[in-house]
């Protein structure tokens, strides 16, 4: 494989990803202090699913 044939597949994964996290609206200020309160897991993977654009 070319560096510029990986480089092409990189840009594509990178707009894959990019296009999924878009799918998740960021939450609201109440939304995210009641999910961080609750500390359980599946509390934890709505926070940072919500937040993966931000990272």
């Amino acid at each position: 494989m070319t560096p510029k044939r990986r480089f092409e597949q990189d840009s594509s994964s990178l707009g894959v990803y990019l296009r999924e996290i878009g799918h998740f609206d960021p939450l609201s200020k109440s939304e995210e202090m009641a999910l961080a309160r609750a500390g359980d897991e599946k509390a934890l993977q709505e926070l940072v699913k919500h937040n993966l654009k931000y990272v």
